[in-house]
């Protein structure tokens, strides 16, 4: 994951010298400048405490730095901490991942170039003492670029926010150490407690077809005798172009319209104002006429309409 530097002791070689009889002659092999017993010292992995300030001083190529990290939590989750990016398509992360996220902050105090934190930062090791890499939560959504920690800032900036990573089951311990930096910090995970997330996953896990859709049953209803006439033929119900044996089947309901159809044609006739009763006086004088024009004499008549 990240470079360790090895030093590596000489080993002494035997000089050999000739007499001056020329006779061969072996010295005794040069002193290591090492003891024997002792060897290289190594850099010792170094606790990971929560809330505690952890200095990098080399970066980017091993150039020099100063970048202050501080991690305020850690979090294990069965499911994405905060939902899934994309709930309709098929999972990218392999079955069973597991999700780890470290909160906190870094500032780059100074630095040749910008700086972030990765995925790559980060090493699991199960109680077997396997190595195993976090790989990229492919599935899981983020609280956005301002609030993660893998996108860069420029030297005197600080960015604060959370880091997602995809998991194995079954890690102990989790390693922090970035690229060129020598010193390894280790967090146990047994202090962890595996909870359950957002709880979303992804559409279709992958192995899985898509589900069968269930297709509703469906029940026809029994249609009525039709009551409509080819075109031309009977009477055409008002305002449409359906024709009818019986005006009495122009229904808002036969014809599939508003019910205000049949307060407009009741019956299927155009509504006809309602005639003005005369007045008696008027009425008798109609009366006479028709009365006379009927043929019979002014007596007749007087006798008739009294």
């Amino acid at each position: 994951m990240n470079a360790r530097k090895t030093l590596l002791a000489l080993a002494s070689i035997p000089v050999l010298v000739l007499g001056a009889c020329g006779q061969e002659t072996e010295t005794e092999p040069a002193p290591s400048s090492l003891p024997q017993s002792e060897s290289p010292a190594q850099n010792a992995v170094k606790p990971l405490n929560l809330g505690e300030e952890i200095t990098i001083e080399n970066c980017n190529g091993g150039g020099p730095c100063e970048v202050k990290v501080t991690f305020d939590d850690i979090k294990l989750t069965k499911t994405c901490p905060h939902g899934v990016s994309f709930p309709d398509m098929e999972s990218m992360d392999p079955e069973g991942t597991q999700y780890l996220t470290v909160s906190g902050k870094f500032e780059v105090v100074s630095s040749l170039s910008n700086f972030s934190l990765e995925e790559t930062d980060f090493q699991g090791v199960t109680k077997d003492g396997v190595a195993a890499e976090p790989g990229i939560a492919y599935d899981c959504d983020d609280l956005g670029v301002d609030q993660n920690l893998d996108n860069p800032v420029d030297p005197g900036l600080t960015r604060k926010g959370e880091l997602t990573m995809a998991v194995k089951p079954g890690l102990e311990k989790i390693q922090f150490s970035t690229m060129w930096d020598e010193n390894t910090y280790e967090f146990d995970m047994s202090k962890l407690k595996l909870e359950d997330g957002s709880g979303e996953v992804p559409g279709y896990a992958m192995g899985q077809t898509e589900p069968e859709q269930q297709v509703p049953t469906q029940v026809e209803t029994p249609q009525p005798d039709p009551v409509f006439n080819s075109p031309g033929d009977g009477y055409q119900c008002p305002g449409t172009d359906a024709f009818v044996d019986n005006p009495a089947d122009c229904t808002s309901q036969n014809l599939g319209g508003d019910p205000a159809y049949d307060e407009m044609y009741p019956g299927g006739y155009p509504q006809q104002p309602s005639p003005q009763q005369p007045s008696p006086w008027v009425q008798g004088q109609i009366d006479w006429n028709n009365c006379i024009q009927g043929g019979n004499t002014p007596d007749e008549c007087a006798e008739m309409l009294n």
